[in-house]
């Protein structure tokens, strides 16, 4: 679980911090910084789990406008079974060459303890006794954790790069999400798009558990019987309809809405499980009221479950807002077009969280 982020000098964030909880919902006007949080914490992701290179990850347009220093700064706590992780970046664009920047310092500790630091491609690492127990150099534009976790004997580093990879922030898109299968695109990418592949490659690995996830659909979706591969093309995603006069429609002539609310129950019941953090930006868009309540509601039954999954909702849906807002909410913020700032909701006596928000006051 993520309990905390520190952010310098990367967009609108200027020595920012936030501690959020399990379930936390992000509120505030359009341009204040949310989904360039989610945006960080992808970039440290695809760094560290998935070998990114800082040169496509952190550009040099993504430093804050008005600030002219050439570091940015990024810090993690990260509680796992084994302990809390405190990871930290600092990646230096280079003075005389802005398209060239390079990990300046990276260093990862559990519960205090160093396990490795990396200095301008410098790796040293540590033993249990605190002390260095080897060095190596390597390519400053990627991550020294990265590298480390994969090719290490260390457990510790090895679970905290695998934990990394259990983090899913997606912006589901359904204009995007076709019906077509690929081979070898079992990662759901943050748009969706590939929904359809990765649908069926969830199919194969937890029947049982996609199985549930198709119950639920159909106390929202009339007649609905199943979802798989097509017999006829073996390329494409079918969704199968029962009642008065069964058929079968390609996963994208389905509506938007219904594309939304199948990947959104997809998302509950297969990702949404201890371990994860799933962080959804605007799940409420193309999906009615009815359908998006019910839907949260087993999110946050999960969510509040001892062990539950972390999950964190962008939103300006009411139905969203409402039962969410009082006691999980936080309200983002910039005054000026200045930095970006969080603090805890505080509701408005009288008025609901959407009722709030409407009136242009973010209740923060």
């Amino acid at each position: 679980m993520i309990e905390r982020i520190y952010i310098d000098n990367y967009r609108s964030f200027v020595n920012f911090e936030w501690k959020p909880g399990r379930l936390a919902l992000m509120l505030g006007e359009n341009g204040s910084g949310k989904t360039h949080l989610v945006g960080a914490l992808a970039a440290i992701q695809d760094l560290v789990a998935f070998k990114g290179d800082t040169r496509q990850l952190f550009l040099p347009a993504s430093r804050t406008r008005w600030d002219q220093r050439t570091k940015q700064t990024f810090e993690l706590d990260l509680r796992t079974a084994a302990g809390l992780y405190s990871y930290k970046l600092v990646i230096d664009f280079h003075p005389g060459d802005e398209q060239v920047n390079l990990v300046d310092w990276e260093a990862l500790s559990l519960d205090g303890q160093a396990l490795i630091e990396v200095e301008i491609g410098e790796v040293r690492l540590f033993g249990k006794d605190g002390r260095m127990a080897s060095s190596y150099t390597m390519p400053w534009q990627h991550s020294g954790v990265g590298l480390a976790a994969s090719g290490d004997k260390n457990p510790a580093l090895r679970e905290f790069k695998q934990r990394l990879d259990a983090c899913w922030f997606l912006h589901p898109d359904p204009r995007q999400m076709s019906a077509e299968v690929a081979k070898g695109d079992d990662w759901l990418r943050r748009d969706m798009d590939n929904f359809a592949t990765w649908y069926l490659g969830m199919l194969q690995q937890k029947p049982g558990t996609m199985f549930k996830a198709t119950q639920a659909l159909q106390r929202s979706i009339p007649d609905l019987e199943d979802l798989g591969l097509d017999p006829h093309d073996k390329r494409r995603l079918l969704v199968s309809y029962g009642g008065d006069a069964p058929h079968s429609l390609a996963f994208d002539e389905l509506s938007e809405g219904q594309r939304a609310l199948i990947a959104l129950h997809s998302i509950l019941h297969a990702l949404m499980v201890p371990g994860k953090t799933i962080i959804l930006d605007e799940p409420d868009n193309y999906v009615g009221l009815r359908e998006i309540q019910s839907w949260l509601d087993q999110v946050i039954d999960r969510c509040l479950e001892p062990g539950g999954p972390q999950v964190w909702l962008i939103s300006h849906h009411p139905e969203v807002l409402n039962p969410i807002a009082c006691d999980h909410g936080w309200g983002f913020s910039r005054a000026r077009q200045g930095p970006t700032r969080v603090a805890r909701y505080q509701p408005h006596p009288g008025l609901t969280p959407a009722e709030t928000q409407a009136r242009g006051w973010q209740g923060a």
